[in-house]
């Protein structure tokens, strides 16, 4: 925790933010307000964009929000909604790593928000930002807010951090809303823990109040108590059993209680580090959706541990490249008996331009063939079937020629609807599921952006956009 001689090492005179005139929009910049108290943030989406944000914070003594929303209209008059309250967007998290900044060590537009940060956060006691910095950065505006409101809860954070956090979220844990929930908080400062609890509609208050000193705040977020206070309300037996608790337990218990054993759980909460209880979450995921997706009577036994849990997650994959390389059973080594319809795309058959041929798959027996030659899962995998089937997906064969240094290519392009009903590359991918080049991802899209139509009236997309700006995060494995 930096003292208040090291944030004072930080505060620098910088002068005052320069701004335009009132006819333009701010320049981004900061500024602080010695007077009132108050963090000036200006910020533009773009060095020439049309749009500005203007955020007014002040963190103590009574912590508040402003914002302001600024667009510059072509005839150069400047058009906002007015003040609205809400919580900051600035990073709250220097409150317990912050580190002074000269104009030497820094650019000089983050020299002068350091500065003007460093002299907000000295109107902050010293014992109310060490016990702001024991919870997880989001969770920092909304226990200030409380602490500034109701000081009484400032001693209850050193024992019972996770009581406090659940007053600050009050009506999301309680049945009916709270109109004047600090109002509340202030009365609840003389009540004891489990009367706080049994307020905030939690189940058998004084053995919650056990589970809840289980949890690291540091690491806690508001869903995760919403699942223990779930686990509690059924009764969940697993809990007592456990001398520690954290988030990737209590999913495990949440969502997952069925296919896991006792020792998986216990070894996610007491001895599996931070990044292998995120692998055992996602590999039991991955479990849980082979199950659901596959055919009716598929199952798997009770993941045991975590060595288990790797054995079952190599099988998997064994089997998932298998059946990329069309080595299946006999049931499935035959073509899909589904309906293609007519693509959608104007001039969809043989489409040349240049060296890029792309021709549609339009029938079971191409999309079969099509599958076995580039060792995917595209005519066996019961999603894409479905989406072709009812015409909002469709799949084209591709070929590049070849053109100057780049070699010629085949891969596999699946087009779906986006959340807005329009046409959107979903997945592209060379033989046995290999990234496609970007150069072939850059062309695909200038393909479908001259050729794609609108979305028709009324249209319901079935797939999700999966089409981020990025072209390296485009390719998706089939």
């Amino acid at each position: 925790m930096p003292s208040p001689a090291h944030i004072r090492s930080g505060c620098v005179d910088l002068g005052p933010a320069s701004t335009r005139d009132l006819n333009r929009l701010p320049n981004p910049g900061s500024a602080f307000d010695a007077d009132t108290g108050k963090l000036f943030q200006f910020r533009r989406d773009g060095k020439d964009s049309e749009y500005a944000r203007i955020e007014v914070v002040r963190l103590w003594p009574d912590p508040r929000c402003w914002k302001k929303s600024l667009k510059q209209l072509p005839s150069g008059a400047v058009e906002t909604k007015g003040w609205q309250g809400g919580a900051p967007d600035l990073a709250l998290q220097f409150l317990y790593d912050l580190g002074p900044k000269t104009l030497e060590e820094s650019l000089r537009k983050q020299a002068r928000w350091t500065a003007n940060f460093n002299q907000a956060l000295l109107r902050v006691p010293d014992e109310l930002r060490e016990a702001v910095c024991r919870f997880a950065p989001q969770h920092h505006w909304r226990v200030l807010n409380l602490l500034a409101r109701a000081p009484g809860f400032l001693e209850r954070v050193e024992a019972q951090p996770l009581v406090v956090l659940s007053v600050a979220y009050a009506n999301y844990f309680k049945s009916a809303s709270v109109c004047r929930p600090y109002r509340s908080a202030r009365a609840l400062q003389t009540k004891r823990s489990a009367d706080i609890l049994r307020w905030l509609d939690w189940p058998t208050p004084k053995s919650s109040l056990k589970l809840l000193r289980r949890l690291d705040p540091s690491v806690v977020q508001v869903s995760d108590l919403y699942r223990l206070r779930q686990l509690a309300e059924r009764g969940e037996r697993w809990l007592r059993h456990l001398p520690r608790l954290n988030p990737s337990a209590l999913l495990l218990l949440d969502y997952h209680r069925n296919l896991v054993c006792f020792r998986l759980v216990e070894q996610a909460a007491t001895t599996l580090e931070a990044r292998e209880q995120r692998w055992v979450v996602r590999a039991v995921r991955r479990l849980r959706r082979w199950v659901a997706r596959g055919p009716e009577g598929r199952r798997v036994p009770r993941v045991r541990d975590s060595q288990h849990l790797q054995q079952l997650s190599l099988a998997l994959v064994r089997r998932r490249r298998l059946a990329e390389q069309g080595q299946l059973p006999a049931a499935r080594r035959k073509p899909p008996s589904i309906e293609v319809p007519p693509p959608p795309f104007e001039n969809s058959v043989d489409i040349t331009t240049g060296p890029l041929v792309l021709r549609p798959l339009t029938s079971g027996q191409e999309l079969f063939e099509h599958s076995r030659r580039m060792g995917n899962c595209l005519a066996f995998s019961p999603a894409y079937l479905q989406a072709i089937e009812s015409g909002q997906g469709v799949a084209y064969e591709l070929h590049w020629a070849g053109e100057g240094k780049r070699p010629s290519l085949t891969a596999t392009a699946y087009f779906a609807r986006n959340e807005e009903g329009r046409w959107a590359l979903q997945e592209l991918a060379l033989p046995y599921n290999a990234e496609a080049p970007d150069w072939l991802t850059h062309k695909v899209w200038g393909w479908l952006s001259a050729r794609a139509p609108t979305a028709p009236p009324g249209a319901a997309p079935l797939q999700p956009a999966l089409a981020p700006p990025e072209p390296n995060a485009l390719w998706l494995p089939f």
